[in-house]
């Protein structure tokens, strides 16, 4: 019966040491994937930042140029604003030229 005994603490201290050693490469496996999934992120973080960096450049330069065509926009519309207004002003001044002469040659 002790041989059998021997036999079967033997056969549980291999089963234990078995476990253990794969319990460890378990452990291995689990940093290792914990230490890649972080790399991974940092990555994922860092693309992002870059990609929201670009973004904001980009809307920056829209901003801008959207910017420059609405101030020419502005400028041609003034012009033409100021050219109807001098235009009305000559016909008007043609009229108050004419009235005012009227009224010096009266006097």
């Amino acid at each position: 019966m002790s041989n059998l005994y021997k036999e079967k603490v033997d056969q549980l201290q291999a089963a234990e040491a078995r476990l253990e050693a794969e319990k460890a490469r378990t452990q291995q496996a689990a940093q290792e994937l914990l230490e890649q999934a972080e790399k991974d992120g940092s990555a994922l973080v860092a693309q992002a930042e870059a990609t929201v960096r670009q973004a904001d450049r980009d809307a920056i330069g829209q901003t801008e140029a959207q910017a420059a065509s609405l101030r020419e926009q502005m400028l041609v519309e003034t012009e033409r604003s100021c050219d109807d207004m001098r235009r009305a002003a000559m016909a008007h001044m043609e009229k108050a030229v004419a009235y005012i002469m009227e009224k010096v040659v009266r006097q």
